[in-house]
Formats: C-alpha cells, structure tokens, sequence
C-alpha cells in the first residue's frame, strides 16, 4: 500500500513539474511573439527619425509597452497603459510626417485607432467597488486618463499643421487629413465615455457616501484638481515643445522625400496588445 502511494506522489509531482515546465515554455512564446512582431518594424522607425523633436520611439519600446499591457490585469493599469501606447503611436506617426514618409504616418494612425477603439470597450465597463475610497480611487484615475487623452489632442493638433506645411500632393493630403480626423473623432468619443463613467461614479458616490449631488460635485472637483495638479506640467511642456517645433518649421519646409520606404510594415502594426 505505501508503495503504490509513493508512485502515485511521484506521477503526481511529475505531472506538476511538466505544467510548470509548459507554463513556462508558452509564456516565454508569448513574450518573444511580442517583441519580434514589434521588432520586425525596425527599418520603417529607422526611417522616420525626427530632427525637430527630442522623443524616440523604436520597436523595442513599443514591444515591451505591448508587453506590459499583456501581463496587466488591473483593467485602470491596463487602459493607462494603452494610452501610453497609444501616444507612442502618434510620436511615429508625428516623425513620418517631418520626414514626408506618407506611408509610416498612416500605419501609425491606424494603430493608433486601433488602441483607442479597444479602450472604448473597456473604460465603458470600469466599475468601481461599494465603498467610497474605491469609487474615489476610481475617479483620480480616471482625471488622469484625462489629462493623457489631452496630451494626445496637442499631438494630434501638431499633425495638423505638419500636413497643412508639407509638400505631399493632393491626393496624399486628402488620405492622411480623412485618418487624422478618424483620429479625432475616435479620441473625442473616449471624451465622452469618460465623461459618462464620470457621471456613473458621481451617482455611486452618492449613494454609498450619502452625500447630496453638490456635495459629491465638490469632492470630484478636488479630486480633479488635485489629480491634473500632477500632470499639468507634462501637458504644458508637451505643448511648449509643440509651439517650438512649428516655429522652428517656419519658412523652412520639410525634406522633400516623396518617395515611399519599402513595402516591410511589420505585422504589429495590425496586432495592438489588448
């Protein structure tokens, strides 16, 4: 009887040594399918370097940002870290736009799209716990996504004007500036889901602290303040360095390189981490 229950341990524990073995083996695919699909975007990001701006996004930071998003599970952290995302996107497609690379710029913007439409989604089901400190959690987080999505705007806002002073054609111009409003009308429907939940949390806050509506209007513009307290200087300097780029561009022109790179887009542009 103690041998056949010393065999069974042993199948046992060798049966958990080969799902840890398995686990192991698929996580480090996952982690490596990630980093290569990003990486295969390496020669089209060496293309659009950017001689006006001091940011840089390469294939490795967009890999790992993918796959941090994989490995989150807090869905706040998670869409936080799809706004990051996403910004990368519009910093690539702001520098294919310097460079003329008509074709880098809207890979980006679709990218980008994609980010935004999946964090529709998932802001729309942020709940909060029956308590007040967890609806307040909720709601600073939430301010702080606001902010983000404002910085976004400014990026958007730049694309703009890099377009309106190029030297692409017509028809180049009239393709881009339909995904750049894509763009804008996408980031202004996450203003609105976000203004949405905003109200849901309001009525909870009410309810579980028993608070009047003026009362819980009070405590959210505190939260409010205090929370783009903290992100207002990101904001102001991103848009300084916006304003120095443009002037900086006055009267000079972009490099004219109409020409397209060739047809390598890597797959991760249509494969966003979740």
């Amino acid at each position: 009887m103690t041998n056949t229950k010393t065999q069974k341990q042993k199948l046992a524990d060798g049966l958990n040594v080969r799902q840890l073995v398995i686990t192991a083996i698929i996580a480090l695919a996952v982690i490596f399918s990630v980093i290569s699909l990003a990486a295969a975007e390496e020669n089209q990001t060496n293309t659009t370097t950017s001689e006006n701006s001091n940011e840089s996004v390469n294939s490795w930071k967009i890999g790992w940002q993918q796959l941090k998003i994989l490995l989150t599970f807090n869905q706040e952290k998670k869409i936080a870290g799809q706004l990051k995302l996403a910004d990368m996107r519009l910093i690539q497609a702001t520098k294919a736009a310097e460079n003329n690379n008509t074709q880098g710029m809207q890979k980006a913007l679709e990218a980008y799209d994609k980010i935004i439409q999946r964090m529709d989604d998932r802001m729309q089901k942020l709940e909060s716990q029956n308590n007040e400190n967890s609806t307040k959690q909720k709601l600073g987080g939430l301010f702080g996504l606001q902010t983000a999505i404002e910085a976004h705007q400014a990026r958007i806002a730049r694309l703009n004007d890099l377009l309106n002073s190029s030297n692409l054609t017509e028809q180049q111009i009239s393709v881009i500036q339909a995904q750049i409003a894509q763009a804008e009308n996408n980031t202004a429907h996450l203003i609105e889901i976000q203004n949405q939940v905003e109200d849901n949390l309001k009525t909870k806050l009410m309810a579980v602290g028993n608070y009047t509506e003026e009362q819980a209007q009070q405590i959210i513009d505190d939260l409010e303040n205090s929370t783009k307290h903290q992100f207002k200087q990101d904001v102001k300097n991103l848009e300084n360095e916006i304003k120095a780029q443009n002037q900086g561009n006055k009267g000079k022109g972009h490099k004219n390189n109409n020409s397209e790179p060739e047809n390598n887009e890597s797959s991760d542009f249509e494969n966003e981490s979740d």
